[in-house]
């Protein structure tokens, strides 16, 4: 493997904040936490949980692995790679796809074709739900003379940001915009190219921004992921003097008809959360939810109500045994530990079913159990030093991993991206210290 294909990452990092962007800890106590096992032992207390997540930041990414690590629970804010505690944190964000076969049109999203359409001056939109032909209406966008729907790279411009800030200011009440902080976020990404579309063909993977022009003006941006397995939406900012076109709604119908259009198989939304209702509108495009126990993928309307209030699930061979799993006192604490002293010359500290309890793990050490991440029993089932390839650059120099002769610190650092990523990810990485 070449160094532009190796995933070359931080140590993982475990991040705890006070601040929110989604609930700001106004959440009632009683949906504060993540089972109701958890709101019962905590009904006397007035602390509620973090915003808590685990990451790293990228340096290197092919577009494959990100595929992989998306389907993994992980998203990425430039080029910082990132995924919930579900456990610990206060809102439970949970990768949601979806794809035109999964998606239920229905009568809201037809009146938002039909008066976008109507408003740029598209003749012969359609009112007939039995006539009514999604992929075609979304298409006449594409041959209006006033719009024009632009792929362009990554990259910053003042005319984006400025658009930003105006997004910003007037839909988020959002003051603190900078163009440092807008090209860390919806500019910079890890990977070694942009995304190229020409002709309805996919020339290349990669981030790319969806501009549209009306009029010749720039009135609203998408910024997407191009990936092998589909469309990913990282943002969308509009101009709010455009609101009445329903671009929000709009851009979320053409992402997904793109993603249809180059052949590719699903079209990611991004975290939904369920009881945030700035995200309601994507439960609206049907599809399905990421389970972080087997990563595999369930039908939302099978599983909505294992998520009501913003609960945690974890489903395992079809039933939802989260209680049995991660409640108070749940199996994966008991397995732990049995097993948080396995590695010798590693510190897991204890294994505390205390969720609030903020000494266990630091901004270095990945909790022993967390959803979505390797249980510490299973990795010491699949625990053979012989297989680790990974590569770490420390004080200078790039060497390969000999466990068996590393510090506690490097160790540890191996577990927990083991832990993490999974040993087909930890051995295309470089790991810098």
């Amino acid at each position: 493997m070449q160094m532009n294909e190796k995933l070359i990452i931080s140590r993982p990092l475990y991040l705890k904040s006070d601040d929110c962007g989604y609930c700001h800890h106004e959440k009632p106590h009683s949906k504060a936490f993540p089972t109701k096992s958890w709101t019962n032992h905590y009904a006397q207390s007035k602390e509620t949980p973090s915003s808590i997540s685990l990451g790293f930041q990228v340096e290197n990414m092919t577009v494959e692995q990100y595929d992989q690590l998306i389907n993994k629970g992980f998203r990425r804010s430039g080029s910082f790679l990132y995924k919930t505690d579900l456990l610990r944190g206060c809102c439970r964000m949970y990768t949601i796809r979806t794809n035109m076969e999964m998606f239920k049109l229905n009568k809201e999203h037809r009146q938002t074709i039909n008066k976008f359409n109507k408003k740029i001056g598209i003749e012969g939109h359609s009112d007939d739900s039995k006539g009514f032909e999604l992929v075609k209406e979304l298409r006449k966008m594409d041959q209006c003379d006033r719009l024009k729907i632009k792929y362009e790279d990554s990259v910053f411009t003042k005319r984006k940001y400025e658009l930003f800030t105006k997004y910003q200011n007037h839909i988020h009440d959002d003051f603190k915009t900078s163009e440092r902080s807008f090209k860390r976020f919806l500019c910079d990404y890890p990977f070694m190219q942009n995304g190229k579309i020409k002709d309805d063909e996919v020339l290349q993977y990669g981030p790319l921004h969806q501009c549209y022009y009306l009029d010749s003006k720039l009135i609203a941006i998408g910024f997407l992921d191009v990936l092998p397995s589909g469309i990913s939406s990282i943002y969308f900012i509009y101009d709010p003097d455009y609101k009445e076109l329903g671009l929000g709604k709009i851009s979320g119908l053409k992402e997904m008809e793109l993603s249809q259009k180059l052949g590719l198989q699903y079209y990611y939304l991004g975290y939904f959360i369920e009881d945030c209702s700035k995200m309601s509108y994507k439960k609206k495009f049907g599809g399905e939810i990421l389970n972080v126990v087997d990563y595999d993928y369930y039908k939302y309307d099978d599983i909505k109500s294992y998520m009501k209030d913003g609960a945690l699930f974890a489903i395992k061979d079809g039933v939802n045994v989260v209680e049995e799993m991660y409640g108070v006192d749940g199996d994966e604490f008991k397995q732990a530990t049995k097993y948080f002293k396995h590695w010798e010359g590693v510190d897991y500290g204890k294994i505390s079913n205390d969720i609030l309890d903020q000494d266990e793990g630091d901004v270095y050490g990945i909790p022993g159990v967390i959803p979505g991440v390797l249980p510490l029993q299973e990795l010491a089932n699949q625990w053979d030093t012989s297989r680790l390839k990974m590569l770490i650059f420390e004080d200078g120099f790039l060497r390969p991993i000999v466990y068996d002769l590393e510090n506690e610190r490097t160790k540890r650092v191996v577990l927990d991206i083991y832990r993490v990523i999974g040993l087909e990810l930890l051995n295309q990485s470089v790991v810098f210290m």
